[in-house]
């Protein structure tokens, strides 16, 4: 792994010129494999712009979020003014394999500079709605000065954490609607008013804004965007959308759309070569791509896999070498620091004499290589068991409680029930204990330092048992014990759960958050 040089113990007040052809369209070029930060004081100080603090950055999931977090900076238009800038700053010395290093400087007083030499950003929020930016200078500050961030995502801050009724959306109730965290703000995208069943896809979009407590309006999808049941992922600039016709009417227009929250601009993609897809397609992020996959055909069902690259518009067709006695049912795919897995849950029926048949299934596994080809890694995996919201923690995959898998049998009741951890290199799976809302089939999401397990559906009532929607529990990896959380004070939503960083923001069924 290329590892960047150490800091140097005065700073240059301007850098030169980016020499690195690559470096000289972006801020961040894609690709750096660590990042050493090292934080200047200013001229008023004494010793003035001397090296106060610095720290290596090699975690792959971490480097690959700042980078294009660097490049979601706004640009600075016209002739501006920075009066207060002492030149205290954060230097960032990005390392790529091949021998490149860029060297970023992060200005901590005036307008908040950002600059490789040659491309030039601010981190001061400029901008209408406010840009991205306070945000990383905040996170960068906390990282090289070795604080640690509050304990808001840990399982005992969770433990003791309560719930607060917020505004209501003013998109109103809304099913298959995209729900993501941008950084900043909680975005809800389309969606249709129709009820669980269907309905006409709504376009219309808002953001909440946790710092002034209030949702506001923003542009709407554009008409070939289908916005809801969509397959949706945050690229570190843009939501990615790509939906799937909601009525049987409506024709599939096979193209994505991308919105970029710092212009409020829509963006729509040409032309995928894969659906209509007949339920709810994934998406993930590898850092320059998008991977789309979900099971498309109304008569028989198949397995559709496309890449799409948002910084050149163009997508690919890297279909996994699926054979025919294998047809999948149902998917699953997560994005790793080992490459993208891709699971096919296939199953198939034989007739094996009058009236009579018998049933074959398993799971097939796949990785993508780096060149986008994907490899068989179907002997590593244990066969006959759903996967359910797999979710990459930067080190590990975290996998929902799910039943057995057999094709089209007829399933048991669920019981005892639970989650595994998996080991992305390995796919070794090691159980999580039987929490308390497994058996329901709990959505789970990841803080950071703990696993909380979202129960939106479905209830359990005895002597000795009450799980009801809106429950939570907390997974604790350290100890590897669960607690119970409060419950929602309000009915919850088919809307995804999100955490923010430091918050759970879930929509209630009368739209208030």
């Amino acid at each position: 792994m290329a590892t960047p040089g150490d800091c140097s113990q005065k700073t240059r007040q301007t850098l030169p010129e980016e020499r690195w052809t690559a470096a000289r369209d972006q801020l961040a070029p894609p690709g750096a494999s660590a990042i050493r930060l090292c934080r200047y004081s200013g001229l008023n100080a004494h010793p003035r712009l001397t090296l106060v603090s610095s720290r290596l950055l090699d975690d792959p999931a971490l480097v690959r979020r700042l980078v294009s977090e660097f490049d979601r900076l706004p640009s600075l238009l016209g002739a501006v003014a920075c009066p207060s800038d002492d030149l205290s700053q954060i230097g960032a010395l990005l390392a790529y394999p091949g021998g490149h290093e860029v060297r970023i400087s992060v200005g901590l007083t005036g307008c908040d500079l950002v600059t490789n030499g040659t491309v030039h950003r601010t981190a001061a929020g400029l901008g209408s709605p406010r840009a991205f930016g306070p945000q990383l200078v905040t996170q960068l500050e906390q990282l090289v000065d070795g604080r640690r961030r509050p304990g808001t995502g840990s399982a005992e801050a969770l433990a003791h954490g309560h719930w607060s009724v917020l505004a209501r959306s003013p998109l109103g109730t809304r099913y298959g609607a995209t729900v993501i965290w941008d950084g900043r703000e909680l975005l809800e995208l389309g969606g249709t008013a129709g009820g669980r069943l269907g309905g006409a896809p709504n376009d219309t979009g808002a953001a909440y804004n946790p710092s002034r407590h209030r949702w506001r309006r923003v542009t709407s999808a554009p008409a070939t965007v289908l916005p809801a049941n969509a397959a949706s992922v945050w690229t570190g600039r843009e939501v990615f959308v790509y939906g799937a016709p909601t009525l049987p009417n409506e024709t599939s227009t096979n193209v994505a759309g991308l919105y970029d929250p710092a212009t409020n601009r829509w963006t729509v993609s040409r032309k995928a070569p894969i659906g209509p897809f007949i339920n709810r397609p994934t998406a993930v992020w590898t850092g320059n791509k998008v991977i789309v996959a979900g099971m498309a055909g109304a008569t028989q069902q198949r397995l559709e896999v496309a890449s799409y690259e948002p910084a050149t518009d163009t997508w690919a067709s890297p279909e996994p070498p699926i054979i025919a006695s294998h047809p999948p049912q149902a998917m699953a795919m997560v994005a790793t620091n080992n490459g993208v897995l891709l699971w096919s849950l296939w199953g198939r029926t034989k007739q094996t004499g009058p009236g009579s048949f018998s049933g074959y299934s398993g799971v097939d596994v796949f990785q993508m290589s780096p060149s986008g080809t994907w490899i068989n890694v179907t002997d590593s995996w244990p066969q006959g068991h759903t996967i359910d919201g797999p979710i990459f923690t930067g080190r590990k995959i975290l996998l929902a409680p799910g039943q057995i898998w057999c094709g089209a049998c007829s399933h048991p009741a669920p019981f005892n029930e639970h989650g595994y951890v998996v080991d992305p290199r390995t796919l070794h799976l090691t159980p999580i204990p039987h929490g308390p809302l497994d058996d329901l089939g709990p959505r789970i999401l990841w803080t950071g330092a703990a696993e909380i397990s979202f129960n939106q559906s479905g209830e359990i009532t005895g002597p000795h048992v009450s799980v009801l929607p809106g429950d939570i529990a907390i997974w604790n990896p350290n100890t590897r014990k669960w607690t119970r959380g409060r419950r929602a004070p309000k009915q919850v939503s088919d809307a995804p759960a999100v955490w923010s960083g430091s918050e759970l923001f879930v929509l209630a069924q009368d739209s208030s958050l």
